[in-house]
């Protein structure tokens, strides 16, 4: 799905009364508007006037393929440009073929794996398929070249490789992403990417499971964001001595055009789980924490202090790629004049009930950055009606007041 407001629109069924950057807000009457909150843009201004983002690609008259809401393009040779500006980059590929339009995705199939490019509601995305060890050769031309100045609005993300297994390897030399290949499970996902400003992350630490649980539990070494999919909670290989990892998430959501005076009534958070390795079924915990301004370190230590809110929900009997909402969530939280933001952790993590090294207990969450809209996940807020309303433009002009 490639229009997150318009499946908002279609889920809801209710009149659209307001549109923001990352929020719809529907007319529920009598009062009562229900708002459902992205991490991610939802609306782009065109002349003043909010409309939702469609990330379908669209042939532009120079040639490239583009998005009416954003600057970056792309060529079915692979070649991704900035308008305004003269950053490009391109991976050369392996026996690549002239790319192929899949809705809002470009694909550039080789002969042991393809690249899947799309333009995101604030960047550009790439994941590029490995289905088996390339020689050296073939190597070099998997790493993106670049040229020109990336424009400030962008975040470039570090390259970074995801084998079968979930073990990760960020791109530094050459040779030491060959010596990593030749023990990685495949497919191999290898993603180039740029975006805007980041509304989830994950952070996690990683220790030799001997006598590491207290250590990995209160010591962070690695902060991700722009990821499509995410771990939560504990996993390692199932032979002990093996490096263990402990992950937390962290999202943030922009409810500032929620109306001054309104009172917020009902608050939940919604996800999709996209796999389930917890052969330990745990609960989910949701965690009230302001982690704008926080470091890393103080970041993941904050999961394990601050005030819990419901549970998302427990790992028994959870379904795949369905998401699920969260119990009612404390209204009180909810910011109405800037961001609202949560942690998710383990119920055994934030409990400090050691694990085994036999236990595999985690989950893959999708993220904003997942190319099914469906998946992403959802603030919704209930609120009923009072005091000024603040004026967004909603498919007219903004006028003087």
């Amino acid at each position: 799905m490639a229009n997150w407001a318009a499946l908002q629109e279609s889920l809801v069924g209710l009149p659209v009364s307001k549109r923001a950057k990352h929020g719809i807000h529907f007319d529920k009457g009598n009062g009562e508007i229900v708002a459902n909150f992205s991490g991610k843009p939802c609306h782009f201004l065109d002349g003043g006037i909010w409309k939702p983002i469609d990330t379908k690609l669209l042939l532009r008259p120079d040639g490239y393929y583009g998005c009416p809401h954003s600057k970056v393009k792309v060529k079915l040779d692979g070649t991704v440009a900035v308008e305004g500006t003269d950053y490009v980059q391109r991976t050369e590929l392996p026996t690549a073929q002239t790319g192929l339009l899949d809705n809002d995705k470009l694909v550039r199939k080789f002969s042991f794996g393809e690249q899947r490019m799309w333009v995101t509601e604030d960047g550009f995305k790439s994941e590029i398929q490995l289905n088996r060890i390339p020689t050296l050769t073939e190597a070099k031309k998997l790493i993106a070249s670049e040229s020109g100045t990336l424009s400030a609005q962008y975040l470039k993300s570090l390259t970074v490789a995801i084998d079968a297994n979930g073990d990760v390897h960020t791109y530094s030399t050459l040779t030491a992403f060959r010596t990593w290949l030749a023990t990685a499970k495949f497919p191999v996902v290898i993603d180039p990417d740029f975006g805007g400003s980041n509304a989830d992350k994950t952070i996690y630490g990683y220790y030799p499971f001997a006598g590491g649980w207290t250590t990995i539990r209160n010591s962070s070494n690695t902060t991700r964001a722009g990821d499509t999919t995410a771990k939560l909670g504990f996993d390692t290989d199932v032979t002990d001595g093996a490096p263990i990892y402990l992950y937390r998430l962290y999202f943030s959501f922009d409810t500032s055009t929620i109306d001054d005076g309104a009172t917020v009534t009902q608050a939940n958070l919604k996800f999709v789980c996209t796999a389930d390795e917890s052969t330990v079924d745990f609960d989910v915990y949701i965690g009230k924490l302001d982690w704008s301004a926080l470091a890393q370190e103080a970041c993941f230590d904050g999961s394990l202090t601050c005030d819990l809110d419901a549970d998302w929900r427990s790992t028994s009997g959870i379904s795949l790629n369905t998401q699920y909402s969260s119990a009612n969530l404390d209204t009180a939280w909810i910011n109405k004049t800037g961001v609202t933001y949560y942690t998710l952790l383990a119920d055994y993590d934030r409990d400090n009930q050691t694990p085994t090294a036999q236990q595999l207990k985690y989950i893959t969450l999708a993220m904003n950055e997942n190319a099914t809209a469906e998946y992403r996940p959802v603030l919704t807020v209930l609120s009923a009606a009072g005091g000024i309303p603040k004026h967004f433009m909603h498919y007219q002009r903004l006028r003087s007041l």
